[in-house]
């Protein structure tokens, strides 16, 4: 059994020695590669493989695939083959590609008149993609405000002793001089918190979600926080939300005004 995936992969490339190759287009983006070829005379269906893997198997007609969970800014290479209806294979094609990044600046902009007394009209995040051994790749995300840059996410490393312990909402540490700004901006309550925490988080290439805890006065408020990379009409966007687990949190939150954003601020890739 240990040999087997060698020895299909001798005869894959004995199989394509003996084919045509394939012309093939690639488009890049982030987390996924769009591949797709010249139909082939004779082909009964189309395999495609990771190395020995096969990662597809497709029908005569399919001419195009998408590879997707990939990581950003990252080679990749697959292996097309054509089979006749006798399992020939017929012709053939390396798949390879670079994946896009994420990375660079993205820009909300109000187009209402409604605003959070004058401190919302516009503002800007910086998107930064990083690889960790424990969590993977993900992204740091910053808050570019009166030509200062304010790491919001992650307030603090992620997996340290800072970023599960609570912090004094006034102490001096990066971490809460970020979240002092980011809560000075979106948050439309009188009442000042005393500490905050970092509960939990979850992360992948594309998508954040954090979620804060907040003590202020003799309440303690949940605040979830989501950061969703995607693309739209060729532009990069970046969705950011933030919203109270109770009505009471959710209530004194500043949310997007612009018609369509009710899921959240839309931002767009500008640099």
């Amino acid at each position: 059994m240990s040999k087997k995936p060698f020895f299909v992969l001798i005869v894959l490339f004995v199989s394509l020695a003996l084919s045509a190759a394939v012309g093939v287009d690639v488009t890049s983006h982030p987390t996924s590669l769009d591949f797709s070829w010249d139909g082939v005379d004779g082909a009964a269906s189309y395999d495609i493989y990771d190395g020995s893997e096969l990662v597809a198997h497709l029908d005569a007609a399919t001419t195009s695939y998408t590879v997707s969970d990939l990581l950003s800014d990252t080679a990749y290479k697959y292996t097309l083959a054509a089979r006749s209806a006798s399992n020939r294979t017929v012709g053939w094609a390396e798949l390879s590609g670079t994946t896009t990044s994420w990375d660079g600046v993205y820009r909300w902009v109000n187009m209402t008149d409604r605003d959070n007394k004058g401190k919302v009209r516009e503002f800007s995040m910086r998107v930064e993609s990083v690889v960790d051994e424990r969590f993977g790749q993900y992204n740091n995300v910053y808050l570019l405000l009166d030509g200062q840059e304010y790491e919001i996410f992650p307030l603090f490393p992620l997996a340290s002793e800072e970023s599960a312990a609570w912090h004094r909402y006034r102490e001096e540490s990066a971490g809460a001089l970020a979240y002092r700004t980011n809560a000075g901006l979106f948050n439309t309550s009188s009442m000042t918190p005393s500490r905050f925490r970092v509960a939990y988080v979850s992360v992948s290439p594309d998508e954040t979600e954090v979620l804060v805890e907040t003590k202020a006065l003799s309440f303690t408020f949940d605040t979830v926080s989501t950061y969703r990379l995607y693309e739209e009409n060729g532009e990069k966007k970046l969705e950011f939300n933030t919203w109270g687990k109770q009505a009471l949190a959710d209530n004194y939150i500043f949310k997007s005004p612009n018609e369509g954003e009710e899921n959240g601020f839309v931002l767009t890739r500008i640099e």
